[in-house]
This record gives C-alpha cells, structure tokens and sequence, in this order.
C-alpha cells in the first residue's frame, strides 16, 4: 500500500459510516483543489478499492456518495453494531 493510499484508508477510516467530503480528504493528503487533483483522487480510490476488497473480502467498503465524497463501512456496521459499539444505541 502506497502512502498516499494509506492516508486516504486513514481519513475514511476515521469517521467510519459517515460521508467525508472530497476536498477534506485532498486537504489531508496535502492536494489542493483542481480538476488533475480531483480525478487523482479518483484512481486512488479505485486502487484502494482494489487492495481493500481483495485482502479482507468485504465486497465494497469504500462507497462513492455522490455530489459529496467518500464513506467507509467498517464490518461492524454491516453487522448493526456500530451504534452500540459507540454507545448510541438506546
């Protein structure tokens, strides 16, 4: 895994099942804004997309949502557990 893929594992991972806008995660990968910057987030998703779901078989954990950026689901919100993991649940 390259840095820069690692870095954008990193920012998704941080707030699992939340939707992190595309320009937050250039900003944390130190890429200012532009249309090159925007389509090389792109690929890198695609890359990580690719490693992702081949080492850990989670079928697709990183999901576009569209006009705002990227999410990760973690397995254990797949399960339904996210929220009492957190302690949200009431």
């Amino acid at each position: 895994m390259t840095s820069a893929e690692f870095g954008l594992l990193l920012a998704l991972s941080e707030n699992p099942g939340h939707a992190v806008r595309r320009q937050e995660i250039l900003d944390c990968l130190n890429h200012h804004r532009g249309t090159e910057n925007q389509r090389n987030l792109e690929v890198l998703i695609t890359r990580l997309r690719r490693k992702v779901e081949a080492e850990a078989k989670l079928g697709l954990p990183i999901r576009s949502v569209r006009s705002v950026g990227y999410v990760f689901h973690s397995p254990l919100e797949r399960k339904g557990d996210m929220g009492e993991r957190r302690g949200d649940a009431g």
